[in-house]
């Protein structure tokens, strides 16, 4: 079955909707996360596999489960609009967790990555910070859905134990998958979520007794603001609380939490719990897709950097003839202390073919001085743009911190380079089933 890149996408993406459907009775999250995550963007082809499998999926949970939400909580009700600043706030106090969450994830594999022991060991001392640890918070072994469900009834719990909750939960998690150990990172973000949500909400309630507020409506917030800081899936964060809850009324207050926690999530931590590992192994992935192949490769991989730039003092008569035996299109031009300040491109020189004082001129004297630049760390993608605008084919690279430093240079047929590593990535990540 030599499926196309297409269509196994969209069977993955129909087989994690149908996942979540399943597991939270949410077929409308089930869809909306295949398709912010999984494909990136609304596909008229995916979209009826996906939505199929997701209500078959959700069908048969009902049929044996029965069709209830997820969690059983009581009314919501929004008592004042003075409550709504309050939700922002959760939201901004969500989006570092959830920024703190993806980066562990990356930092404790790549800590158990560096560990030369042997790898049975590893999930045996994951397994042993959880046991130390659910010793003391016996609530964070599992799942958690009892107190989820719990917090979202307003059962007794004390700010600290619940702080206690959100930290143990957040860091045991990636510790467990970076051992080795398989397991998700949704419903452990649900759980830190509603813990940080009753938490700031029991102290709000303290500190403004008048406003009526009620600790497990906050809870509830909670979950879709660090889940949607997480996986930067927000509609999907929307619409799962919802159908957890069945209950409109949560979603005015969610709107504000969930952006609020997106927004700074994404300026702390640019990738997702599911992108942040392929960004670091150079695969450059948005909103689920590429967007652009070019998007994949930074400057720094394919620019030149054995490059001998011209002196602003060489003669121009000189540097005419080394045009004409190279054929090339265009080199930086550096000072007498090694600072760039300009480039002498084709067009330079024919300006200067008709200068009657060639022997006497400098290069200097020619020069482009008003540079377009590139940077080591930027994306090909981006570099491109600004080739084009000129419509030139080279550009100097120069380091981020001192831009007058030249690192390199980037010249057209390097585009071309990188266009081939790129695609030489992609097929090393693709999934070709063996032949029968």
């Amino acid at each position: 079955m030599r499926l196309s890149d297409e269509r196994v996408r969209s069977l993955a993406a129909a087989g994690v909707a149908a996942g979540i459907a399943a597991s939270f009775n949410a077929p409308i999250a089930g869809l909306f996360f295949a398709l912010e995550i999984i494909i990136g963007k609304l596909n008229v082809n995916a979209f009826g596999i996906v939505a199929l499998a997701s209500v078959i999926s959700s069908a048969v949970t009902q049929a044996i489960s029965g069709n209830q939400p997820a969690f059983q909580i009581p009314a919501y009700e929004l008592n004042s609009l003075y409550e709504l600043p309050f939700y922002l706030g959760l939201g901004l106090l969500a989006g570092p967790c959830a920024a703190f969450y993806v980066y562990l994830h990356h930092f404790t594999r790549a800590m158990f990555d560096k560990w030369h022991i042997p790898r049975w060991i590893k999930p045996g001392i994951a397994g042993l910070a959880v046991g130390i640890s659910g010793f003391f918070l016996p609530q964070i072994f599992g799942t958690g859905y009892v107190t989820i469900e719990d917090i979202l009834n307003g059962k007794s719990f004390s700010v600290s134990l619940l702080l206690f909750l959100v930290f143990a939960k957040l860091a045991l998690t990636p510790v467990c998958i970076g051992s080795g150990f398989y397991g998700g990172v949704f419903t452990p973000a649900l759980f830190s979520g509603a813990a940080l949500g009753g938490a700031y909400g029991l102290v709000i309630q303290q500190f403004f007794p008048f406003l009526d507020i009620s600790p497990p409506a906050f809870a509830m917030v909670g979950m879709a603001a660090v889940l949607a800081g997480t996986i930067h899936a927000p509609i999907t964060s929307f619409i799962l609380l919802f159908e957890m809850v069945h209950d409109y009324r949560i979603i005015l207050p969610l709107m504000f939490a969930v952006n609020a926690s997106l927004f700074l999530s994404w300026h702390l931590q640019k990738d997702s719990v599911y992108t942040l590992g392929l960004t670091r192994r150079g695969i450059r992935l948005k909103q689920g897709r590429d967007i652009d192949i070019l998007d994949t490769i930074t400057v720094g991989e394919v620019m030149v950097t054995d490059v001998v730039p011209l002196q602003e003092s060489d003669s121009l008569e000189t540097t005419i003839d080394l045009f004409i035996r190279t054929r090339n299109s265009g080199l930086p031009v550096v000072n007498n202390t090694d600072e760039l300040i300009g480039i002498l491109t084709a067009q330079d020189i024919d300006r200067a073919s008709n200068e009657e004082n060639k022997a006497v001129s400098t290069v200097g004297e020619f020069c482009t001085r008003d540079l377009l630049l590139a940077y080591p760390d930027e994306t090909i993608a981006e570099a491109l743009q600004r080739i084009e605008i000129r419509n030139i084919g080279q550009l100097p690279v120069v380091s981020r911190n001192n831009p007058n430093r030249l690192v390199g240079l980037l010249r057209d047929t390097d585009i071309g380079r990188a266009y081939d590593l790129a695609l030489t990535r992609r097929k090393k990540i693709r999934y070709y089933p063996p032949a029968s």
